[in-house]
């Protein structure tokens, strides 16, 4: 596969549900050329980030033009070379770089800097999950790190990343018995930090919404839970009958879908015993478009497949109302209702007894004209 125009994410998921980010590719980027080293299972997930356009190429049609095209052959043979560089260079990183180096060069690695291309000063959006995710380590950590860059003056951004929110105690944090402290405003528990200078003691019964980074220690007396990870750096964490839920962010939530209309607005009519075959049609979204009914039933002896193909042969005549839906590859969704009419054919007479009728008519005129004396 190539990579036209957008973003891509590799990724690999393990057993366990944890998901490492491998790259992170742009524009003029190959993709799955595992195949061509006859690769039986893909090991990884490929995503797009952003708005894309990628051409898939049939493993045998890459294979011949990698033969008679030499200068794409030239091209994808500098990729292959970039790519296992690359790799190289993230496994050294890897191995013996800081989590907050390891940061640093995935910013200059989205932003470009040192390829050909002209660097980014804008970096493409991105979560701090799978910043987290790429470098391999914790949100928290990531939130850390952005914002120490962002205090040195390395980049700059509004806020910190997904709208996070630290709040820092120069000593302690305690809380009273059965007090509770949430997040509203659209704010969630997995970006609000508490930066605790030395201790901090939950009150019983207590419920806190956020993560706590102490320095020294966190006791969490009895009932007191959390929502979000609880850290401490020098000291323990002390637990009796908690509960702690390492809370995730919600995905951002999907772009408004546009107005899909569906064609035709009316279907012919059938006719009994007769071949019938319509095609359904979506536009205003993005394609490929599936149908499906949702209410009232075809007329009989028809079907409606997945691709919008209304088809078959009519059974029974009559009229028919039904509910189609249209869902696009965005999952955003349209309806239209149709009444079918199915006619009861028109009787004809065969070939052979149109002919015996001309004959028996004109025999019939030939009589009349003798009786006559014509």
């Amino acid at each position: 596969m190539y990579l036209q125009k957008g973003g891509v994410k590799l990724s690999v998921l393990s057993r366990k549900g944890k998901e490492a980010v491998v790259a992170m590719l742009g524009p003029g980027e190959f993709f799955g050329e595992g195949s061509l080293a006859g690769q039986p299972l893909r090991l990884g997930n490929a995503t797009t980030t952003t708005r894309s356009s990628v051409l898939v190429i049939e493993k045998t049609q890459m294979a011949k033009v990698l033969h008679e095209q030499h200068a794409l052959s030239d091209r994808f043979l500098a990729h292959m070379l970039a790519r296992n560089v690359r790799i190289e260079k993230d496994l050294i990183d890897q191995l013996f770089n800081s989590s907050e180096k390891r940061l640093a060069r995935a910013l200059l690695l989205l932003a470009r800097f040192g390829t050909e291309d002209k660097p980014r000063r804008v970096v493409p959006k991105i979560s701090q999950e799978t910043l987290s995710e790429m470098v391999g380590t914790t949100r928290a950590r990531v939130n850390f790190f952005m914002n120490k860059f962002k205090r040195l003056g390395f980049i700059e951004y509004d806020g910190d990343l997904d709208a996070g929110i630290q709040i820092k105690m120069g000593s302690t944090l305690t809380t009273a018995s059965n007090s509770a402290v949430v997040v509203n405003n659209g704010s969630q528990s997995c970006n609000v930090f508490w930066q605790v200078g030395s201790s901090a003691t939950l009150g019983t019964d207590t419920a806190l919404s956020g993560n706590i980074l102490a320095l020294t220690s966190i006791t969490l007396t009895t009932g007191a839970r959390t929502a979000g990870r609880t850290l401490a750096r020098n000291g323990a964490v002390t637990m009796d009958t908690n509960s702690v839920e390492a809370s995730t962010c919600a995905p951002a939530p999907p772009p408004p879908c546009p107005a899909i209309t569906l064609s035709p607005s009316t279907l012919p009519n059938g006719t009994v015993g007769v071949a019938y075959t319509q095609t359904l049609l979506g536009s205003g979204g993005t394609a490929p478009y599936s149908f499906g009914v949702t209410a009232g039933a075809l007329p009989a002896g028809l079907t409606l497949t997945a691709a919008g193909v209304l088809t078959g042969t009519p059974t029974t005549s009559g009229t028919s109302t039904f509910t189609v839906r249209g869902t696009d590859a965005n999952r955003c969704v349209a309806e239209i209702s149709f009444t079918a009419i199915t006619l009861t054919p028109v009787p004809t007479l065969a070939g052979w007894a149109m002919i015996m009728l001309m004959g028996l008519l004109a025999l019939a005129g030939f009589s009349a004209l003798r009786r006559q004396g014509v």
